[in-house]
C-alpha cells in the first residue's frame, strides 16, 4: 500500500472536459510547476561528491517531464497540445502502459486510466484492454484541486491553500480517512517562492526537498541519503 500511496501521491492532475477544447489546466503540485518556464532540458541527480548518477529526467521546451530514467527503470510522458498527461510508459519490475483521459461534470473531473495491452509506445484503439483506476477529483469554485480519491484502491488526497499557494497535500488510505499516511508540506519565502517541501510518512519526516535561490530544485534528503541535481538547458 505505501508504494501505492507514494506513487499516486506524484500523479500530475491536469484536467481537461471532453466536452470542451478550452481545456481547464490544474496541477497543483509545486515541485513539478517549479521546472516550467525555466529553459530545462535535463535534470541530472548525483550522490553528493561522487559522479554517480541516480537518475536523469528530461523535459520538453515547456517544462514538462518526458522521459524519466534510473537504473534500470523507465517511465516515458505523453501531453496533449492543452498540456495534458494522456500517456504513461513504465518499464520495470511492474511494467505497464496507460491510457489517459478525463471526463469533467460540473465540480467534478474523472480521470480514466485505461491499460494498454503491449508495451509499445504506439498503440490503437483496440490495444485498450481494461480500465484499470479512475480518480474523481473535486473543484472549488475558482477551479483548484481540494480533493482526489481513487475509487479503484480507496486512496484519499485533500488539498490546502493559502490563497492560490498550495500549502499541504495529505493522502490518507482506506483504513483511516482521519490520519494521514503521507503528508507533504509546501513551504514559501516572503516572496512566494518555493524554498522547501517536506513529506511526513505517518508522523516520521521522510523526505525533503531543498530549492535554490533561482527556484530549482537543488538537493533531496531521503531518511539518511542525500542526492543534488545538475541541469543541462536547451
Amino acid at each position: 500500500m505505501d508504494r501505492i500511496l507514494i506513487a499516486i501521491s506524484f500523479i500530475p492532475f491536469m484536467i481537461t472536459s471532453c466536452q470542451n477544447e478550452s481545456s481547464v489546466i490544474i496541477d497543483p503540485d509545486p515541485f513539478k510547476k517549479a521546472f516550467q518556464n525555466q529553459g530545462i532540458r535535463m535534470i541530472t541527480s548525483y550522490e553528493p561528491y561522487t559522479t554517480d548518477i541516480v537518475d536523469t529526467t528530461y523535459l520538453n521546451k515547456q517544462g514538462q517531464i518526458t522521459l524519466e530514467k534510473e537504473y534500470a527503470s523507465t517511465k516515458r510522458y505523453e501531453y496533449d497540445s492543452s498540456g495534458n498527461l494522456v500517456r504513461l510508459l513504465s518499464v520495470n519490475d511492474v511494467p505497464s502502459n496507460y491510457f489517459i483521459e478525463y471526463q469533467k461534470e460540473d465540480n467534478k473531473v474523472l480521470q480514466k486510466w485505461y491499460l494498454i495491452n503491449h508495451l509499445r509506445w504506439d498503440f490503437e484503439e483496440k490495444d485498450l484492454d481494461v480500465l484499470e483506476r479512475t480518480v474523481e477529483f473535486k473543484l472549488d469554485a475558482s477551479g483548484k484541486v481540494t480533493e482526489g480519491k481513487d475509487l479503484d484502491y480507496g486512496v484519499l488526497t485533500r488539498y490546502e491553500y493559502d490563497n492560490t499557494k498550495l500549502i499541504s497535500r495529505k493522502v490518507y488510505s482506506d483504513e483511516d480517512f482521519d490520519n494521514p499516511r503521507l503528508n507533504w508540506i509546501y513551504k514559501y519565502s516572503g516572496d512566494s517562492k518555493l524554498i522547501k517541501i517536506e513529506c511526513f510518512k505517518e508522523s516520521e519526516l521522510f523526505i525533503e526537498h531543498y530549492y535554490n535561490d533561482d527556484g530549482l530544485l537543488d538537493s533531496t534528503r531521503r531518511n539518511n541519503y542525500s542526492i543534488v541535481y545538475k541541469y543541462k538547458y536547451y
